[in-house]
């Protein structure tokens, strides 16, 4: 290699060194405890709940609202429906969402 040939190679290298680095993409914040609204493909309302980890249905206090399907307070059970008009079945608590499993 002659004398020119490395000194425009060493000035390549040094000039890639000097580069800034890669911006990397900034994770999306995490949701607010209450408030991030969305809606079910059906346009049921839904706001959503941190402590809980799912959505909780607007204007239905005690239902929620996770991948398909949605969850409510009956008693000390839970009842479980792909629609919010039922039927409402029985849901054994290891079908629960974690969150609700987790809340009092």
């Amino acid at each position: 290699m002659t004398r020119p040939a490395r000194a425009l190679g060493l000035a390549f290298l040094a000039a890639a060194c000097a580069a800034p680095p890669a911006q990397l993409p900034r994770p999306a914040p995490p949701p607010p405890e209450r408030g991030f609204r969305a809606a079910t493909p059906q346009g049921v309302d839904l706001v959503f709940d941190a402590s809980r980890r799912t959505y909780a249905v607007e204007g239905r206090p005690g239902t929620y609202w996770l991948d398909g399907r949605f969850f409510r307070e009956a008693g000390r059970n839970w009842e479980a429906s792909a629609s919010l008009d039922g039927p409402w079945q029985p849901c054994a608590p290891a079908e629960l969402p974690e969150g609700l499993r987790a809340a009092p």
